[in-house]
């Protein structure tokens, strides 16, 4: 595991000191291993037993989830034999309970197991923060991100975590037990905020970038200066070229990166969209059902809100993933106006690699949404239809 004390012992950079309070918070929910695995001085005996504890924690929470969605599932069963329904309502049931407990092993797994690949990205952060960030206003920057992570991580966990929490307790199944909805709740909720850890680096990538721009952006003044008024000297030419290249290394390194996020986030990600989906089309079939045969216990505020803090929540990380891309097609036209085909290979390879990553979201949600559109509109169809 890397731990940061390999490069500076006593201080982290100032994206992981942003990052450290959310990662506790993904501490409970068992989707990140506590911080101070990675970047404290504990000694590798100390590293290796906490591992473990939070092993046997993580291990307990994958068994309370099976028994969780074992208990749902035989409530099902008893509602579709008593109502005389269809085997939908069962298969639907089981693919998203079952995918519930997948996608819970898969990211519990990914967190015990994918370490190295998280400290590796740390490992990067670090490196880029120093070759960048050091010149800029470090104590400006630091603040604006501070407010900006609060604004749209920060305020978006609580929210997530309070609405998930309280509705998926309301449309619960009625006969569950008090302490199952309890459990169903946490885990949904656990589920749903692995996507803000997703932003969260996504919004460091883009501070990243942002700050690349901005030295570019001082290059090509820089360079229009020298081209005016001194463009004899040789020395002044020769420390913009050094800029230059430094700044094609800083890019080959988000190039890094990008790509350990990937490895890191790609397939909990993937599932995730993939469960969001069957939550969906779980939750409209439920509404319409219930409208028909339960109707004293129509909860379907609850429920399109439901449906609508998911959909929102897939669509807030394309939206930082296509910010991330937007502003790193202002770094490509800005490299054209500096008229160094020296540059262009190089930075299309890595705006290509940087599309590779994030646009098979763009695309899995387009087709997603739309499937999912025409099931929940036919379903609300035929749920007015009933209530008139």
């Amino acid at each position: 595991m890397w731990s940061m004390e390999n490069h500076t012992r006593n201080s982290t950079t100032k994206y992981i000191n942003l990052i450290k309070l959310y990662q506790w918070i993904f501490v409970i929910f068992g989707i990140n291993l506590p911080p101070n695995m990675y970047y404290g001085n504990l000694s590798l005996i100390k590293r290796k037993l906490f591992h473990l504890i939070y092993g046997i924690y993580c291990g307990i929470l994958f068994g309370l989830a099976l028994f969780t969605v074992h208990t749902h599932n035989c409530i099902v069963e008893g509602a579709v034999e008593r109502h005389k329904l269809d085997n939908i309502t069962e298969i639907i049931s089981y693919l998203h309970h079952g995918w519930i407990v997948v996608l819970m092993g898969c990211i519990e797994i990914k967190t015990l197991f994918g370490n190295r690949q998280l400290g590796e990205i740390f490992k990067l952060l670090q490196e880029l923060e120093n070759e960048i960030c050091s010149r800029t206003l470090k104590t400006r920057n630091s603040l604006s991100l501070k407010w900006k992570l609060l604004w749209n991580s920060g305020m978006w966990t609580f929210f997530l975590i309070s609405s998930i929490t309280y509705l998926s307790h309301e449309i619960i199944a009625s006969g569950m037990p008090t302490l199952g909805k309890i459990f169903n709740s946490f885990f949904l909720t656990a589920l749903q905020v692995k996507s803000v850890e997703y932003m969260l680096y996504l919004q460091i990538i883009y501070d990243i970038i942002h700050e690349i721009h901005e030295s570019l952006e001082n290059l090509q003044s820089q360079m229009a200066l020298v081209n005016r008024y001194m463009a004899h000297d040789l020395e002044l030419c020769g420390i913009i070229v050094q800029n230059l290249i430094k700044s094609q290394q800083n890019l080959n390194k988000l190039w890094f990166l990008v790509e350990k996020v990937d490895g890191y986030f790609a397939a909990t990600i993937f599932l995730l969209f993939i469960h969001n989906g069957l939550c969906i089309v779980y939750t409209v079939n439920w509404a319409y059902l219930r409208v028909i045969y339960e109707p004293k216990y129509t909860t379907q505020a609850f429920r399109y809100s439901y449906i609508l803090i998911l959909l929102l929540n897939i669509f807030l990380m394309c939206y930082f993933a296509e910010k991330c891309i937007g502003r790193y097609r202002s770094i490509a036209d800005l490299l054209n106006n500096f008229k160094l085909t020296l540059h262009q290979p190089k930075q299309l390879r890595i705006l290509k690699m940087v599309l590779i990553v994030f646009a098979f979201i763009v695309i899995l949600i387009q087709f997603k949404m739309e499937d999912v559109s025409l099931g929940a509109l036919y379903a609300t169809q035929k749920l007015f239809g009933k209530w008139n």
